[in-house]
C-alpha cells in the first residue's frame, strides 16, 4: 500500500511539473523565420494542452480513478462555445471557424486540467512563478524590441515580442501582474520576495509602456479592486508581515504602471512611431479606424443578427462591409484595404457569432464575479482569501480588457486566465464553485480512451499543419532564390496538409503569375493564358480567406495582363479607395490611370498620373505613363521631358540596387530578392524610356 501510495504521489508531482513546464514554456514559444509563426505557435499551444489532458486522463486510467474538479464557471464558457459552433451555419469558410471553436474547447481544457491536478498552496505558487518567469522573459524581449536595441528602430510597434504584435504582449502581462503578487507574500525568504516585487514592476511598466490607454485602464481597475480588498479583508491585520508585502506590490505596479504611460505619451523610443510606414496613423489606436471598423461590424450584424458571419470571420466579410458604410476616396479612407479585424472590438463579436453569442458572452462576463464571490464565501483563511483576490484580479483586468475586446480574440491572457480559475478552484482555497466528479470502470476507461483519441487526432493534424507551415516557409526561400517551379510546389503541399490553407494560397498564385510571365516572353501564350486562369483561381479564394491589400494588386495585374477590365477594376478599386502602405498606393493609381486610359478616359488618366507623381516622385512608370499620353495628344516637349526624368530616376534606381547587391554581403534573402527584382524592374525601365527618346531622333544621355 505505501509503494502505490509514493507511486501516486510521484505522479501527482509529475502532472504539476507538466503543467508547470507548460505554463512556462507556451508563452514564449518561438518559431524562428517562419511567415506563419503565430500559427505555429497556436498550433503548439493547442498541441501542448491536448497533451496535458491526455496524460492526466492516461493517470485516472492507471489509478483506476479519474478526479475531475470542475469549476461551474466553464458552464457558460461551453454554452459560447456551442454558440460559435452555430456560428458554422452562415460561415463562408467553415475550417477557420473551426479553429477558432477548437481553441475555445482547448482553453477550458486546461482551466480543468489546472484545477484537478493542483492541490497545494505550494502547488498553485509554483505555477504562479512559472506565470511571473515567462512573463518577465517576454517584457524583457519587448523592452528590447520597444527601445530598438542593436537595430536603431523602436517604439510600442516594433515591441511584438513572442506574442505577435504589442497588444497581445501588453495583453498578457496586464492580466498577469496582479496575480504575480502572491509570490511576494507566499515565498519565505526576503531576497525571493523582493525578486518578486522586481519582477513585477517590470511587468506593469512594460504592459503599460506598449499598450494603449484602455490596458492602463483595466491594470487600474484590477489594482483598485485589491486594494479595497486587501482594506476589507485583511482589515484586521494590515500591518502583519504578508499584508506589508502585498501592499509594497501594488504601490510598485502603480508606480510602475504611471511612469510606463507617460513614458509612452512623451514616445521616448529611439526612432519609434506610433505611425504608419506611410505616415499616415497607426490603425490600431486611430479613430476613423475604429470608427470604420465598427461601422462594417454593424453592417455585417444586421445583416446576419441571430448566428453572425461566422467566429473569426470579420476579417474576411469587413471588405464587403466597409464598401457598404465608407463612400470611396473619404476621409475616412485611412483604414486598410481591405479591413482588418476591428481591434477585437465587441462589435466584432455580435457580427462574428450574432445575438446568441453576446447573449452568451454577456453570462460569461457576469458568471466570473459571482464565482469570485462564491470563492471568497466559502474561504475561511485570512490570506488564502487574499490569495484569491489577487488571482481573480486577472480575470478582472480580462473583464476590464472584454468590455472593448471580444474574450474570443484575447487569446495571450486566455492562457492567465485558464490558470487562474484552475488554481483558484484548488482544494487549498476551500470548496464552493466546483463540482468533483470521480470517473471509474466503464466510464473510466471510455472517457479516457476518448480524450486519448481526440488527442491523437488532434496531435495528426497539428503535424499537418506544422508540415504546412514549413512548405510553406521552403516554397518563400525558394520564391525570394527565383526558383518559381520549386517554389510552386512547396506551396501546392502546404495547402494539401493546411486544414484551412490562406497565405499560401497567395503565394501559390505570386508563383504562378511569375511562371505565366516567363512563359509569355518565351512565346508560349497558350501555357501562359492556362496558367493566367490558375493564379486567377488562387486569386479569387484568396478574396474570402486572405483578403489583403497585396491580393487586390495581384488582381489588378492579372486583369492588365489579360486586359480583363472587370477584373483590373474589382482590384484597383480596394487599393485606391483605402489607404495602404506608399508601395501599394503608387502601384494602385497608376494601376488605375492604366484603367482610365482602357476605358478611354484619358482626362482622368492624366490627372491620376500627376497625382501620383506629386505624391510619389520616385516611381518611374508613372512618368513613363504620363509621357505615352502626352505623345498621343502631340505635346512633344512634355513627352520627352518625361521620358528623360524617367530614364534618370531609373538609372538612380539602378545604381543604388547594383550598389546594395555589390557591397552588402549581409543581405537577406528576402532583402537580395527585393533588390534584384528592383535592378531588374529599372532595367526595363531604362530601355523603355530609351527607346522612347530615340524616336524623338536626339542623342541619348
Amino acid at each position: 500500500m505505501r509503494v502505490r501510495r509514493g507511486v501516486e504521489a510521484i505522479v501527482d508531482r509529475g502532472m504539476i511539473w507538466l503543467l508547470v513546464a507548460w505554463v512556462f514554456v507556451i508563452p514564449i514559444f518561438w518559431w524562428s523565420g517562419g511567415s506563419g509563426t503565430q500559427s505555429v505557435k497556436f498550433t503548439i499551444a493547442l498541441l501542448g494542452i491536448a497533451v496535458l489532458v491526455a496524460v492526466w486522463a492516461f493517470v485516472g486510467w492507471l489509478r483506476a480513478s479519474w478526479i475531475v474538479r470542475a469549476p461551474w464557471v466553464l458552464i457558460p464558457w461551453g454554452v459560447l462555445v456551442a454558440v460559435a459552433a452555430l456560428s458554422l451555419v452562415p460561415a463562408t469558410v467553415p475550417c477557420l471557424a473551426l479553429q477558432g471553436i477548437v481553441a475555445m474547447i482547448a482553453f477550458a481544457s486546461l482551466a480543468l486540467v489546472t484545477a484537478s491536478v493542483v492541490r497545494t498552496l505550494e502547488d498553485a505558487r509554483w505555477l504562479v512563478t512559472a506565470i511571473a518567469s515567462t512573463a518577465v522573459i517576454a517584457a524583457v524581449y519587448g523592452l528590447v524590441q520597444y527601445f530598438g536595441v542593436g537595430t536603431g528602430g523602436g517604439g510600442a510597434e516594433a515591441a511584438r515580442s513572442f506574442f505577435g504584435g504589442p497588444r497581445a504582449l501588453a495583453n498578457f502581462l496586464a492580466s498577469a501582474v496582479v496575480p504575480c503578487t502572491i509570490l511576494a507574500a507566499r515565498w519565505r525568504s526576503t531576497a525571493t520576495r523582493v525578486a518578486s516585487l522586481v519582477a513585477i514592476a517590470l511587468l506593469a511598466f512594460t504592459a503599460a509602456l506598449v499598450g494603449g490607454v484602455d490596458l492602463v485602464l483595466s491594470m487600474a481597475v484590477a489594482i483598485v479592486a485589491v486594494g479595497v480588498g486587501l482594506l476589507v479583508l485583511g482589515r484586521r491585520a494590515i500591518l502583519a508581515r504578508e499584508r506589508v508585502w502585498r501592499t509594497a506590490a501594488l504601490a510598485l505596479i502603480v508606480i510602475a504602471v504611471a511612469l510606463g504611460a507617460v513614458l509612452s505619451a512623451v514616445d521616448v523610443a529611439p526612432g519609434g512611431t506610433s505611425a504608419a510606414p506611410d505616415g499616415r496613423p497607426a490603425s490600431s489606436g486611430d479613430p476613423s479606424w475604429r470608427s470604420v471598423a465598427r461601422r462594417s461590424a454593424w453592417a455585417i450584424f444586421t445583416e446576419r443578427p441571430l448566428l453572425g458571419a461566422g467566429l473569426g470571420h470579420f476579417e474576411i466579410e469587413a471588405p464587403e462591409a466597409v464598401a457598404s458604410v465608407v463612400e470611396p476616396g473619404s476621409a475616412d479612407g485611412v483604414v486598410p484595404a481591405p479591413a482588418k479585424r476591428a481591434e477585437s472590438d465587441l462589435l466584432q463579436a455580435g457580427a462574428e457569432t450574432g445575438i446568441l453569442g453576446l447573449l452568451a458572452l454577456l453570462a460569461l462576463l457576469l458568471s466570473l464575479p459571482t464565482f469570485v464571490a462564491l470563492r471568497l464565501r466559502r474561504t475561511s483563511d485570512a490570506d488564502g482569501r487574499l490569495d484569491l483576490l489577487a488571482l481573480f484580479a486577472g480575470t478582472i483586468a480580462f473583464l476590464a480588457q472584454a468590455v472593448i475586446s471580444s474574450p474570443m480574440h484575447l487569446a495571450s491572457p486566455l492562457i492567465v486566465l485558464a490558470v487562474v480559475v484552475g488554481i483558484s478552484s484548488a482544494p487549498a482555497y476551500g470548496g464552493g464553485g466546483c463540482r468533483r466528479l470521480c470517473l471509474e470502470r466503464w466510464r473510466l476507461t471510455v472517457g479516457a480512451f476518448a480524450v486519448v483519441a481526440v488527442t491523437v487526432l488532434g496531435a495528426v493534424l497539428a503535424v499537418r499543419d506544422l508540415s504546412a507551415e514549413a512548405h510553406l516557409r521552403a516554397g518563400i526561400g525558394a520564391l525570394e532564390r527565383g526558383e518559381t517551379a520549386s517554389a510552386e510546389g512547396e506551396f501546392t503541399q502546404s495547402i494539401a496538409l493546411d486544414l484551412c490553407p490562406r497565405e499560401a494560397l497567395f503565394h501559390r498564385a505570386t508563383t504562378r503569375l511569375y511562371s505565366a510571365d516567363e512563359s509569355m516572353s518565351r512565346g508560349a501564350f497558350a501555357e501562359a493564358a492556362a496558367v493566367y486562369e490558375e493564379a486567377r483561381a488562387d486569386l479569387e479564394r484568396c478574396t474570402v480567406r486572405f483578403p489583403r491589400a497585396e491580393v487586390y494588386l495581384s488582381l489588378a495585374n492579372l486583369g492588365l495582363r489579360l486586359e480583363d477590365v472587370p477584373t483590373m477594376r474589382v482590384g484597383v478599386t480596394w487599393l485606391v479607395s483605402f489607404a495602404v502602405g506608399p508601395d501599394l498606393r503608387v502601384q494602385g493609381l497608376y494601376l488605375d490611370a492604366l484603367l482610365a486610359k482602357r476605358e478611354g478616359d484619358t482626362d482622368r488618366a492624366t490627372t491620376v498620373l500627376r497625382a501620383a507623381i506629386d505624391e510619389f516622385p520616385s516611381y518611374v512608370r508613372t512618368y513613363i505613363a504620363l509621357a505615352d499620353l502626352e505623345l498621343a495628344r502631340d505635346r512633344t516637349d512634355e513627352a520627352r521631358a518625361l521620358y528623360e526624368e524617367a530614364l534618370a530616376r531609373a538609372e538612380a534606381k539602378l545604381a543604388e540596387a547594383e550598389s546594395h547587391l555589390a557591397e552588402d554581403p549581409a543581405l537577406s534573402a528576402s532583402e537580395r530578392a527585393f533588390w534584384s527584382r528592383a535592378r531588374r524592374e529599372a532595367g526595363e525601365e531604362i530601355d523603355v524610356a530609351r527607346r522612347a527618346l530615340s524616336s524623338f531622333e536626339i542623342p541619348t544621355p
